[in-house]
């Protein structure tokens, strides 16, 4: 039995209050719904117990909520994937979501239609609920040959798109910009291409000034409404606007780990990483230390950077501070720096007053402050 989850209503619309609701109100955000016996049956049958994605016979299966609604059990909404293909669908955002609710829906419809199990239960339920579903395609609208063809035609404009994404990283990687920006301004003049994608381009040409603010702007807004955190990281990512992204990122992770879903968790918190805005907080906190003077904290900023070069000669211009100062944990760097600077040229230079061994109680409050 899948266990039953309580909804969160958050009050405030600022991310980091919502953070702050998920780890005291001790509740989980989704909601979710057993999928009953009856339904995982029909929807095994009509597609044949087959990934509709893949299609590749007799791997492990896992029934997938299209609209990404787990307590959604309605026929239309659910699909047989593969675990493999059913990974690619828990990545959202950019390029990263390799299989969106869009192309589920796609090749779900495609995939029935040829296996030819629809039930007038089924067919019954799309027209009802064509209004909420990723991408309908109307069961009134003509026969099963003529529906097949939009679906067929629809699939090929994705498999453009994903084929002209794949040239435009090709020519990129391989610093043949011209090709790479030749390709680029073909995929746009697609209407399937997404604000989101449009960024993602843009901001791979450097050339942020071009992407359409109005239309940018509006799916913020219908990705804020719909709590689409990771879209919203990277959006913001790519447009240097950091500490939104930092915002964002982190409540994705947090809100991957309250669902149940490491992975996601995971994936998002090493492209957090892997794109330096953690680089970026330190940059920041080294920033706030310098204008502050405050010695110890621009330390600390450097080593997490991994600059310990500029440590040194951070202390040594410092010197006279941090004698009259005399913080152990400042004098402890000092001393080494000078130790170091005396080794490479060979001269002798005078340590600081305290450069007898350094109490224990000393030592314990420089690695606390650490």
């Amino acid at each position: 039995m899948i266990a039953e989850y309580t909804v969160i209503r958050f009050q405030s619309e600022s991310p980091i209050q919502q953070v702050y609701s998920l780890f005291h109100d001790g509740e989980v955000k989704v909601s979710r719904v057993p999928i009953p016996d009856e339904v995982a049956a029909k929807v095994l049958f009509y597609s044949d117990r087959i990934c509709c994605v893949c299609r590749i016979p007799k791997k492990p299966l896992q029934i997938h909520h299209i609209d990404g609604d787990n307590s959604n059990n309605a026929l239309e909404n659910l699909a047989i994937l593969c675990l493999d293909c059913h990974t690619e669908t828990q990545i959202k955002g950019g390029f990263g979501r390799k299989l969106d609710a869009t192309q589920v829906k796609l090749y779900c419809d495609e995939w029935l239609d040829k296996i030819g199990r629809y039930s007038d239960e089924r067919k019954k339920g799309a027209v009802q609920d064509s209004s909420s579903a990723p991408f309908a395609v109307e069961a009134d609208a003509g026969d099963s040959a003529q529906k097949h063809e939009r679906v067929e035609s629809r699939l090929k404009e994705l498999k453009k798109i994903g084929r002209l994404t794949t040239l435009v990283r090709k020519y990129n990687d391989s610093g043949q910009l011209d090709l790479r920006d030749k390709y680029i301004d073909k995929l746009l003049l697609n209407k399937d291409v997404s604000a989101e994608d449009e960024l993602f381009f843009r901001a791979m040409q450097g050339k942020i000034h071009l992407v359409d603010t109005k239309k940018l702007q509006n799916q913020l807004d219908v990705w804020k409404k719909e709590k689409d955190w990771s879209r919203i990281a990277r959006a913001y990512r790519h447009l240097g606007r950091h500490n939104e992204a930092i915002e964002y990122y982190c409540l994705t992770c947090i809100e991957g780990l309250r669902e149940g879903n490491p992975f996601s968790a995971g994936y998002y918190m090493k492209e957090m990483i892997k794109n330096k805005l953690v680089v970026y907080l330190f940059e920041r906190a080294l920033q706030q230390a310098k204008e502050k003077d405050d010695v110890w904290w621009q330390i600390r900023s450097l080593q997490e950077l991994d600059r310990d070069d500029e440590i040194d000669e951070l202390v040594l211009q410092n010197r006279e501070l941090i004698e009259r100062r005399r913080r152990g944990d400042e004098l402890i760097y000092l001393h080494s720096a000078l130790k170091r600077k005396k080794a490479a040229s060979g001269a002798t230079i005078d340590t600081p007053a305290s450069d007898a061994p350094f109490p224990k109680e000393v030592r314990r409050v420089a690695h606390a402050r650490g």
